[in-house]
């Protein structure tokens, strides 16, 4: 497992138990060779945010609060990821 992902996953994580309060599933990393991620010639990441299928899961997502902490989760990841990226040169 990459560190980015490691560290993207653990801040989405602590924005996404609170998103989803009582219906979180975290299903962890699952490195795979997709093509979306496969076919870019720059640094990616996939993310499933959730299952539009889980009723629980559902009926949070498509509120703004809620979202707004999904997006603010992974903001904090990508930007830790940065800042230790330019930190070490």
């Amino acid at each position: 497992m990459r560190p980015a992902a490691k560290r993207i996953h653990q801040d989405l994580m602590a924005n996404a138990d609170l998103a989803f309060l009582f219906c979180s599933d975290d299903r962890g990393i699952k490195p795979k060779n997709y093509a979306v991620l496969r076919r870019t010639n720059a640094r990616a990441i996939l993310i499933e945010v959730c299952f539009i299928s889980n009723q629980c899961q559902f009926n949070n997502i498509i509120t703004a609060g809620d979202q707004a902490l999904i997006a603010d989760g992974i903001a904090a990841g990508v930007t830790n990821v940065l800042t230790a990226a330019a930190r070490s040169g």
